[in-house]
């Protein structure tokens, strides 16, 4: 069975749960496929650099596809995935091709939807999906649905992402 190590250490402000040693002794461990990189760009960078030929890097994070592309990823396991994977391979190879202006041109396209993905949480992921024309469940409670002005937000960012070609008529 793959093994998929996520490293989703403490915030910045404090040290890192894992050294870039111990990431790398970790997958290095057998059936170990991916590494999924944190926010902690450092650290990251440290680590990517002492990973094993066995072990793919990917990125976390939409918003990080380009930089994470810089470090050697090769994908991404991350929100906007679900909305555009096709937006998210193509920041990602452009960067590995050494495309770095048309890396960023392409990455800044999301910043707006994957920020208020992220910020608005399943909820979010759910009205996007909506908006592409899958069905959906409402989240769970305690969530609420996205409606009203942040619904139109995000069909905008959504927009500008290339992921909709036109705000649809709900």
């Amino acid at each position: 069975m793959p093994v998929i190590v996520i490293h989703q250490p403490k915030p910045p402000t404090g040290a890192p749960d894992a050294t870039p040693q111990e990431i790398a002794q970790i997958c290095r461990l057998p059936n170990v496929h991916a590494y999924i990189m944190g926010l902690e760009y450092r650290t990251e960078a440290l680590a990517a650099a002492l990973l094993p030929d066995t072990c793919e890097l990917w990125g976390c994070n939409g918003s990080l596809c380009a930089a994470s592309g810089l470090l050697g990823a090769t994908g991404a396991c991350c929100f906007f995935a679900i909305w555009a994977a096709p937006l998210i391979r193509r920041i990602v190879q452009l960067a590995m091709d050494g495309e770095h202006s048309l890396a960023r041109a392409e990455q800044s396209k999301l910043y707006a939807a994957d920020y208020l993905g992220m910020t608005l949480g399943t909820p979010a992921l759910k009205a996007g999906l909506q908006l592409l024309g899958y069905s959906s469940m409402r989240p769970r409670k305690p969530q609420l649905p996205v409606v009203g002005e942040k619904l139109n937000e995000l069909m905008e960012a959504m927009v500008q992402a290339g992921v909709l070609q036109e705000s649809p008529k709900l």
